[in-house]
């Protein structure tokens, strides 16, 4: 009889906890049925249990803010500022022709001519553009008749510099210059460009095309393009450029002043005085590059005559001057006010330290243009100038293929 035992227990242990419950000595309890399988369960902690919401949310403490703290403002940092490594520059050398022979053959003595190229790094100027408007520069002067011939090549922040001189000889713009100096216009397509400016109007430029460059002298002189040293007899060493523009596109080209050109035979002589002009330049660092490059003039005397063959008088030599230097290749020379030549080489003056320079003639410029075009001087300049630049752009991409084979 286990079991009938045991219903009879569990009904005698009932019996006495409710009496306890009635007398107030023990808890009450819900009104339910009891089984082996079930627990009772309390009101309080009921309510509390019901309260709490499964499953529990997953919190990172990581996440939860900081007491007191408030989110750091964003932190505006300046940017790092890595300086350009200092270069130096110098200017191409001006050839020279020893005053020591009377006869100047590609044979004889051969010196430096003005192409030696460093780097250095690009300026930048300000302009003003009240300084860039009034053009007083109308003028029939030297001054005012002679430019000055830069051309750059970029690699990356540092730059390759050629500089020379040239002269205005007609009012549409023409600048007679040296082949030596208007190659680098040719090379446009190896990065090179190339730009004209006059002193009295510092602030902007001129663009330029080359309108003629003799054949002869790239073909014979195109393997020196990178020769420190390059040399030269002055031979068809003569060229022509045609401003097409200013470098500041909202400014109108100017009228161009010129002065008479004198290509009569043996208008240069031993004795005769003439004026010198070009821009020599003498660079040390970037900051002497963006200054402004000064023209120079100065009146010296012819000291010695020379021919390139033909017993004609095509190159002369002067007494010490201050203009031979640097960067004076192409400038003009002057005589009674009329242009008598440029500038092409230099020798060694009188004493160390002097140097004199070696002049072109007109009169041999004349001549071999018209030999090679069927045109003088005069002639080519006042002609069909686009169609010149025309014919001269069939030429251009042999001559410019001569030069990049060099480089």
């Amino acid at each position: 009889m286990p079991i009938l035992l045991r219903i009879i227990v569990q009904r005698v242990v009932l019996i006495a906890l409710s009496s306890i419950t009635v007398l107030g000595l023990g808890p009450q309890i819900e009104n339910q049925n009891l089984n082996q399988d079930s627990e009772p369960v309390f009101e309080e902690e009921k309510s509390i249990i019901e309260k709490i919401k499964f499953p529990l949310p997953k919190i990172n403490i990581l996440d939860l803010p900081e007491a007191n703290s408030t989110k750091p403002e964003d932190i505006k940092t300046t940017p790092l500022i890595i300086p350009n490594e200092p270069t130096k520059t110098s200017f191409i050398d001006i050839p020279s022709i020893s005053p020591k022979i009377k006869t100047i053959t590609p044979e004889a003595e051969r010196v430096v001519v003005e192409n030696k190229k460093e780097e250095t790094e690009q300026p930048k100027i300000t302009v003003n553009i009240k300084d860039v408007i009034d053009d007083s520069s109308e003028t029939s002067s030297i001054e005012n008749v002679s430019v000055n011939i830069l051309c750059v090549k970029q690699s990356g922040n540092r730059t390759s510099l050629t500089t020379g001189s040239g002269v205005i000889i007609s009012s549409s713009g023409v600048v007679l210059t040296n082949s030596h100096v208007a190659q680098y216009f040719l090379l446009k397509d190896a990065g090179y460009n190339c730009t004209l400016r006059r002193e009295n109007i510092p602030f902007y430029g001129f663009n330029a095309k080359p309108l003629y460059i003799s054949e002869g002298w790239i073909e014979n002189n195109s393997r020196q393009i990178t020769n420190p040293s390059p040399t030269g007899t002055g031979k068809y060493d003569y060229a022509l450029l045609k401003i097409t523009g200013n470098t500041n596109p909202t400014i109108p080209l100017p009228k161009f002043p010129s002065l008479k050109l004198n290509t009569s035979s043996g208008f240069l002589d031993t004795g005769d005085s003439v004026t010198v002009s070009g821009y020599p330049s003498v660079v040390t660092s970037s900051l002497d590059l963006a200054k402004n490059v000064k023209l120079k003039t100065e009146k010296i005397r012819v000291r010695e005559i020379f021919t390139l063959g033909n017993n004609t008088i095509d190159v002369v030599a002067s007494t010490d001057t201050n203009v031979a230097q640097r960067g004076s290749s192409g400038g003009g020379v002057f005589k009674n006010n009329e242009l008598a030549g440029i500038i092409v080489s230099t020798n060694n003056g009188s004493t160390a330290g002097k140097y004199v320079v070696n002049i072109l003639t007109l009169d041999y410029i004349n001549r071999e243009i018209k030999n090679e075009t069927g045109k003088n001087l005069s002639n080519f300049v006042s002609g069909d100038l686009s169609k010149a630049l025309e014919d001269f752009s069939i030429v251009a991409p042999h001559l410019t293929q001569l030069l990049m084979r060099n480089l």
